[in-house]
């Protein structure tokens, strides 16, 4: 998922900052973590869980480790959320960028939990529900303590 594509480069528009950046770099036509996690935000917003998940299936680091290839191109560990992914030459193209940023885990935490499954901290009222569908090959979140949620997806079904 890609911002502002194709990047700036040689053209006379000034959006400003992002045009100091190479092109594919951040959000100069490269994956801008934060925007990409709040796309699957909007989705599950919207009800679409399907997309909501689609999106954070993509964005997910372990599915860029999962064979040598895959790492020796994304060169990042496959449990590290990236803020950044570079997308052309002369960036390394796939490759991770600025690594171990939080921002980037925390929000793709958050989507996980407070948009996809409608997880929410118990002393914050909840804003909405689940977006993904409950029963075989969904998603059932059910209340395990007073504090906590417990999330099940059923494995034979992806």
């Amino acid at each position: 998922m890609l911002l502002f594509d194709p990047p700036f480069d040689a053209t006379e528009l000034e959006p400003g900052y992002i045009k100091g950046y190479l092109p594919g770099i951040r959000e100069n036509g490269g994956q801008y973590t934060h925007a990409a996690l709040w796309v699957a935000q909007a989705w599950a917003a919207l009800g679409d869980g399907d997309r909501a998940y689609e999106v954070l299936r993509m964005l997910n680091p372990i599915t860029h480790g999962d064979d040598a290839e895959a790492i020796a191109r994304y060169r990042l560990e496959p449990y590290v959320v990236a803020a950044d992914v570079y997308s052309q030459p002369p960036a390394r193209l796939a490759a991770a960028g600025w690594s171990w940023y939080t921002g980037s885990a925390s929000w793709f935490y958050r989507v996980t939990l407070e948009s996809l499954l409608g997880i929410h901290h118990p002393r914050r009222p909840a804003r909405s529900s689940a977006a993904v569908a409950e029963g075989p090959g969904g998603v059932a979140v059910r209340p395990h303590t007073p504090r906590v949620a417990v999330a099940h997806r059923d494995r034979a079904s992806g």
